[in-house]
């Protein structure tokens, strides 16, 4: 599995990473992200290899940071990482860029990092069409979320538009920010 995706991220450096154009590539090879918040409000973003989430799902990229789109371009920092490195599976404190430097958690700075601090995510391709997918979000708020768009970004807006969130005022944060993302 490495070897083939090796020449693809062959250059990446901190400075090189493109959080777009990275997670174009992974999810049409039948990755995906996946997300939640840890018992200490830690945003915690991973690669796996199927929708299907475990504690024990080997790892394809893993981030953890203070806010979602900090954690997800770590998660996609070390993907690439691995990638290069011709490794198939990373443990979670194997690569320094997984959490070296993280932010504390603070307050949402976006929808989408609120989606994650209240449950799991997962972004992932089915076909051509994007999934974004959130466990509450639906019903009240209480119900499953899961919404389709043709890439991955306009996928995570639409779950941040059409998401019932709890507290009104959450509306008026930015879908996605990627301002305090350190690698873009």
């Amino acid at each position: 599995m490495a070897g083939e995706l090796e020449a693809v991220f062959d250059d990446v450096t901190r400075k090189s990473l493109d959080i777009r154009d990275i997670i174009s590539r992974i999810l049409p090879r039948g990755h995906v992200i996946h997300g939640y918040s840890s018992a200490g409000s830690d945003r915690m973003l991973m690669v796996l290899e199927t929708t299907e989430y475990t504690d024990t799902a080997p790892l394809l990229g893993f981030g953890i940071d203070g806010t979602a789109e900090r954690a997800l371009a770590r998660a996609l920092l070390t993907y690439a990482i691995r990638e290069q490195q011709g490794l198939d599976y990373i443990e979670e404190r194997q690569l320094p860029e997984s959490r070296e430097g993280a932010l504390p958690p603070g307050n949402n700075n976006s929808r989408f990092d609120t989606i994650v601090w209240n449950g799991d995510i997962k972004l992932y391709q089915a076909g051509n069409v994007v999934h974004a997918w959130a466990r509450y979000g639906s019903g009240n708020g209480l119900q499953p979320t899961d919404v389709e768009a043709s890439d991955a970004l306009t996928a995570l807006e639409l779950l941040a538009d059409t998401y019932q969130f709890m507290n009104p005022t959450t509306r008026n944060l930015p879908a996605v920010s990627l301002d305090y993302v350190p690698f873009h």
